[in-house]
């Protein structure tokens, strides 16, 4: 097996690697202040564990904790939720002593790869917040086309450094996305319905250290039950995943992309446009219907008049003869002569589909967000009835993004298991903190008035604040009951957080 690391020298890198260091407090300072722990009675075990990890360790109280807090959370709305202790273990030993002391001291645990969910539900109240930023090794076995990864490894830096050997994987589309929280919960990303379906599905196996301390090597062969539960699980998984074994997929030798734009009154035809494009065997291909603003249009322009339906095909093909091939598919139909605005063909490779055009502005993530989502055999029926509503949006920003699928092939065996044939979720984007009680009575009315619609939920983007009786619809009734014996084997004294908003169990 040969290693390899990211090359971070490059602008776009450095750009990115500055990010990190702003937004997830890399190299932020601490201070050790045990009087303002010794108040919890917990100053002994405090020391205790000071003395067997080198990387930070910051209790509430002192003097930069609400600095730290508010770095574990990626983007500016911050939860007021405060664990009692933030650690960030520099290796699986450390990892392993942070468990035993929680456990010892009656702190539950949560754990996080980068701080990337929506709803940051890594961020609880009391307990322990393990930080897993330092677990961001690569290591590519490009003769058996596997990868051994940590979690907090961004699927941007992942993409990079397979590109050197010829692979490529199924990551999020938002570039600093890390790996961790992304495949429990299933990981809907790029090409993915071409490259095994939800990334979750290309898990090989991974090192897991569970509830009693111990290290266990987790695959098809061993600790079946915990594999299982690995593919899609969720922030309810009972461990902390210290590096996943991945399959990777060769590179595409070219990428194409076509990209049609409706008025929102097309949004019947439009629709049926891209379920036809999805059920009609188009190969190779990723569908994705968006409805948002046009942002080249007036502030003052009355929202009827732009709201735009997109659609957007994009080729992964081994040649441009191929991808030609296969747009050409799209470009004949009556619904492509039928755009207000069309670019057909343009070529364009991975990393442009993660940072965007030279020159292009492209956001990284650090305004204010929400998301909630639906699985559902009837994306048009559930468009329409919330299309009068998107023109009332309190912000321009929101848009709702529809991802088609060919829903044929039967899921593998995994807790990632609603099937559908089609994702809807609808994003909420904003600056201002004044604005989010009316920005998320927005997202949770609409999201109501999708649930008629909906055959359940992805659990990524689930808002299971709102609403958490949703976390069960994010799996079949099975694989939930099956999920909850999983984790009261693993951790029958419930010394993980359980799923935001329910009780361990």
């Amino acid at each position: 097996m040969r290693t390899s690391k990211c090359n971070k020298k490059a602008s776009r890198r450095r750009f990115l690697g500055g990010l990190a260091t702003a937004v997830l407090g890399a190299t932020l300072p601490f201070v050790r202040s045990a009087a303002a722990f010794a108040t919890k009675g917990l100053f002994s075990l405090r020391q205790g564990l000071a003395a067997r990890i080198k990387g930070p360790i910051i209790a509430r109280g002192e003097s930069n904790y609400e600095e730290w807090r508010r770095s574990m959370v990626w983007q500016m709305r911050k939860p007021n939720r405060y664990p009692e202790l933030i650690v960030r273990p520099t290796s699986v030993n450390e990892v392993s002593e942070a468990i035993g002391y929680a456990r010892r001291a009656g702190l539950k645990i949560a754990a996080k790869s980068g701080g990337h969910h929506q709803w940051a539900n890594f961020l609880r109240d009391e307990g322990m917040l393990l930080d897993m930023w330092n677990f961001r090794g690569l290591a590519v076995d490009p003769d058996r086309g596997t990868a051994h990864v940590g979690p907090s490894l961004w699927g941007y830096q992942f993409d990079h450094e397979l590109a050197r050997h010829g692979y490529a994987f199924p990551v999020a589309r938002a570039p600093t996305v890390p790996l961790g929280g992304y495949l429990l919960g299933g990981g809907i990303g790029i090409n993915w319905d071409n490259w095994g379906g939800p990334s979750c599905f290309s898990v090989l196996g991974a090192e897991v250290v569970t509830a009693d301390g111990n290290l266990l090597s987790v695959s098809p062969e061993r600790h079946q039950d915990l594999y299982w539960a690995l593919r899609g699980g969720g922030n309810g998984f009972p461990g902390v995943v210290t590096r996943f074994n991945l399959k990777l997929y060769p590179r595409p030798g070219f990428i194409a992309t076509s990209t049609y734009s409706f008025p929102a009154s097309y949004l019947e035809e439009v629709a049926d446009w891209v379920v036809d494009l999805a059920e009609g065997g188009l190969q190779k291909a990723g569908v994705i219907m968006v409805l948002a603003t046009d942002p080249s249009a007036a502030i003052n322009a009355p929202p009827a008049e732009t709201l735009l339906c997109t659609v957007r095909v994009d080729v992964f093909a081994d040649s441009e003869t191929e991808a030609r091939g296969i747009l050409s598919q799209v470009t004949r139909h009556p619904m492509a002569r039928k755009a207000a605005q069309r670019s057909e063909f343009q070529p364009t490779d991975l990393e442009t589909m993660f940072v965007g055009r030279p020159g292009k502005k492209r956001s990284f993530g650090l305004e204010r967000h929400s998301v909630d989502n639906i699985w559902t055999d009837t994306p048009k029926d559930a468009l329409i009835n919330i299309r009068e509503s998107l023109l009332e949006a309190p912000s321009r920003r929101s848009r709702v993004v529809v991802v088609v699928k060919d829903h044929q092939n039967p899921l593998p065996d995994a807790a990632f298991s609603v099937k559908a044939s089609a994702y809807i979720g609808i994003f909420m984007v904003w600056d201002n903190a004044a604005e989010d009680a009316a920005i998320l009575a927005w997202l949770r009315k609409n999201s109501t008035a999708m649930q008629p619609f909906a055959s359940g939920h992805y659990i990524n983007e689930v808002d299971v604040q709102g609403n958490p009786q949703k976390i069960r619809r994010s799996f079949s009734p099975e694989a939930w009951q099956r999920l909850r014996a999983v984790r009261k084997k693993y951790d029958p004294n419930g010394v993980f957080h359980d799923f935001f908003g329910l009780a361990n169990g």
